[in-house]
């Protein structure tokens, strides 16, 4: 009977312990779903707009280096003396005969005293 009480306390703590949690972050950015969601819609602006708000005006630069990192790009090193950071990813969409179709997703930081003042983001396609 002791035992029984022990665990029915400690299911009830539990239980209280995970009404409390903290809510889920918001899905991280990432630069290949935003290519599947677009070969479905065909619409880019989506994924812009997905940049722009995961990295805020004011964010500290390391930090949105951080989040597009995660996403799957490449950073230049960040610099305090610098007033632009570039970021690219780039995914092959296909391959046919002798040519390969590229997707770039590049972003340019404006940096100011070490802090994103502005985002910018474009898509491109390419072959060779």
């Amino acid at each position: 009977m002791r035992k029984f009480m022990l665990l029915s306390l400690a299911a009830a703590a539990m239980g209280a312990a995970t009404a409390q949690a903290a809510p889920l972050p918001s899905p991280a950015l990432d630069f290949h779903l935003f290519e599947s969601k677009l070969a479905r819609s065909g619409d880019v602006s989506e994924g812009y707009g997905e940049v722009r708000g995961a990295i805020a005006a004011g964010e500290d630069v390391t930090s949105a280096v951080s989040v597009l990192r995660h996403a799957g790009a490449h950073c230049q090193s960040v610099n305090g003396h610098k007033s632009v950071l570039e970021c690219y990813y780039r995914e092959v969409l296909g391959v046919a005969d002798y040519t390969t179709t590229y997707a770039t997703w590049d972003v340019r930081l404006q940096l100011n005293d070490g802090k994103v003042a502005a985002v910018a983001v474009e898509r491109t396609t390419d072959q060779s």
